[in-house]
C-alpha cells in the first residue's frame, strides 16, 4: 500500500498543488507509523523530506478530527531553522485552513497578545521558547 492511499483527499489535492507525487524513503517509513497513532523519531540526512515526513500526518489528524488551536508544536533546534519551515509550513496551511504561528524570544508584545488572543493550530518554535511559556 502506498503512502498515498493512507492520506485524505485533503492532503492528496495539497500534494498535487505542489507537485510531490512520489515520497521519499524517510516519508514512506514514517507517514503510516504516525497515522496509525505511534510515536516515532526520524533520523534522516538535510533534504530527505523529514518536515513533510513530520507534518503531513498533523495536518491531517487536525482535519480528520476538527482539532482546535493550539493543538501541535513544531519544535527546531535552531531560530534559524523555524524560518525556513514556517514559510513552507504557512503555505501549506494557507492551502488546507489550517493555522501557523511562530513563537520565539523576539517577539512584540503585540505579536505575543496575537499569539495569545488568537492562537493558530500550530505554532514553529525552539526548545528555549518551549521553556520561556513553560515557566
Amino acid at each position: 500500500m502506498s503512502v498515498k492511499d493512507h492520506l485524505i483527499p485533503q492532503i492528496k489535492e495539497l500534494l498535487d498543488k505542489y507537485g510531490i507525487s512520489e515520497f521519499t524513503e524517510a516519508q514512506e517509513n514514517l507517514i503510516p507509523i504516525v497515522l496509525e497513532g505511534k510515536d516515532a523519531i526520524l533520523i534522516s540526512p538535510t533534504g530527505s523530506g523529514k518536515t513533510e515526513a513530520a507534518i503531513l500526518p498533523i495536518f491531517q489528524k487536525i482535519l480528520e478530527e476538527k482539532l482546535l488551536p493550539i493543538c501541535a508544536l513544531f519544535i527546531t533546534p535552531l531560530r534559524a531553522l523555524n524560518r525556513d519551515i514556517l514559510g513552507r509550513l504557512l503555505e501549506y496551511g494557507k492551502n488546507i485552513g489550517i493555522r501557523i504561528q511562530v513563537r520565539h524570544s523576539d517577539m512584540t508584545d503585540a505579536q505575543r497578545k496575537e499569539l495569545r488572543d488568537n492562537p493558530a493550530h500550530i505554532i514553529v518554535t525552539t526548545p528555549e521558547s518551549v521553556q520561556i511559556l513553560l515557566n
